[in-house]
């Protein structure tokens, strides 16, 4: 039985609300800062076995220079520490949406839309630049766009240039700023206006044109749909079809090994009854361990399944004594990017099936996040799990 739990609050100071992003190398949460009663949000930064030992120490110092840039369009680093041996950082919560979020929603935006967030993120990256900072990480979750449309850039890299590589960096923007501006504050064109009378002569002119133009455009068409195909007299033909193959049987994929996934915690979450969550035997149950309270105090904790080497995995089937916990199925091949990652959420059944989108990998983790009442206090029980994937 666990006796220690990771807290809610960081610090003294930091109540951790609700997640609110991921990436490879941490979760994002919403927080209260309780001592300048203000919302602000805090990055755990996910372990990895390859950090040097003295991981933390650089993550302050890089932080603490990160610290002393301060321009509108960069969202500035408040404060940074550990909490059970995980590092925090804290930054200025941005209300607004991130461009991934507003291209997943919206699609491409026009050009002078793009060179207006274009504008806006160089002008914050030659701040940083000038101070010495390079991003080493921008992408489009690391651009924050506020309801009014400004565009605020975060999580700025820790890495800090040399002073004469930095002027260098920063005096390479070789004219592309100005670019930029050009484009955003451009009026639209406008299309020229069709001329109102056209002569009968020139019209009959227009239909052979007009026929070629329409023969062309059915048979791309046709060859685009795979009615039609290269060859012939005429240089086109009617495709013959050919029998599709059948699909890849669906089995229920082999194990090799079960282990308890803990990153967030102490690294073991009730292992002696692992070998009961892929027994096939009903009566026997992996419990997590007891949250007497129902709260997790954490992300998650999960049940990491081996395959023994990279398969196609379709689905499952979870069975549970304690059905209303809620999961993630994750498949990939290394388990450390798994929880960053995210994937497709359930409610547990006491038999539930789900379908995934087929993706290859060697791991499957089943990622708790939520626990349910039981007899003796709050849990989730698995009673048998099965992996279904390609033959």
């Amino acid at each position: 039985m666990k006796t220690e739990r990771p807290p809610t609050v960081l610090a003294g100071r930091y109540v951790l609300e609700e997640p609110i992003g991921r990436s490879d190398a941490g979760l994002v949460w919403r927080a209260l800062d309780t001592v300048l009663d203000r919302t602000v949000a805090v990055k755990l930064m996910l372990p990895d076995p390859s950090d040097p030992p003295d991981f933390a120490e650089r993550l302050f110092e890089a932080a603490r220079v990160v610290s002393c840039v301060h321009h509108p369009g960069l969202v500035p680093l408040l404060d940074v520490g550990t909490e059970d041996g995980v590092a925090y950082l804290v930054r200025e919560h941005v209300e607004g949406e991130s461009l991934r979020e507003r291209l997943a929603r919206d699609g491409m935006p026009g050009p002078r839309e793009a060179a207006s967030i274009a504008m806006q993120v160089q002008d914050a990256l030659s701040a940083a630049r000038a101070a010495g900072l390079e991003h080493l990480d921008l992408k489009p979750e690391n651009v924050m766009i506020e309801a009014g449309g400004r565009v605020r850039v975060t999580d700025l890299g820790l890495t800090a240039l040399g002073g004469a590589e930095a002027q260098k960096v920063a005096d390479g923007r070789d004219g592309f700023l100005t670019e930029l501006e050009e484009i955003a504050h451009r009026e639209p064109e406008v299309a020229p206006q069709p001329r109102e009378r056209t002569s009968w002569f020139r019209s009959w002119l227009l239909v052979p044109a007009v026929v070629v133009l329409l023969g062309a455009a059915l048979i791309a068409v046709g060859l685009s749909l795979g009615e039609l195909q290269v060859g012939g007299p005429l240089g086109v033909r009617l495709h013959r079809h050919e029998e599709p193959p059948p699909p890849p049987a669906i089995v229920t994929l082999p194990v090799t090994g079960v282990s308890a996934f803990d990153p967030f915690g102490d690294n073991v979450e009730n292992d002696a009854g692992l070998a009961f969550v892929t027994d096939g035997a009903l009566p026997t149950v992996w419990k997590s361990e007891n949250y007497f309270d129902g709260i997790m105090y954490k992300p998650g904790v999960g049940v990491l399944l081996d395959l023994g080497r990279p398969r196609t995995v379709t689905g499952f089937e979870l069975r549970t004594p304690a059905p209303g916990f809620r999961f993630e199925v994750l498949v990939g091949n290394d388990p450390r990017t798994l929880v960053a990652r995210g994937g497709p959420d359930f409610v547990a059944a006491q038999d539930i099936r789900g379908s995934l989108k087929p993706t290859v990998g060697r791991y499957v983790l089943v990622w708790i996040t939520t626990v349910v009442p039981v007899p003796d206090g709050h849990r989730a029980e698995i009673a048998d799990l099965k992996v279904m994937g390609e033959a």
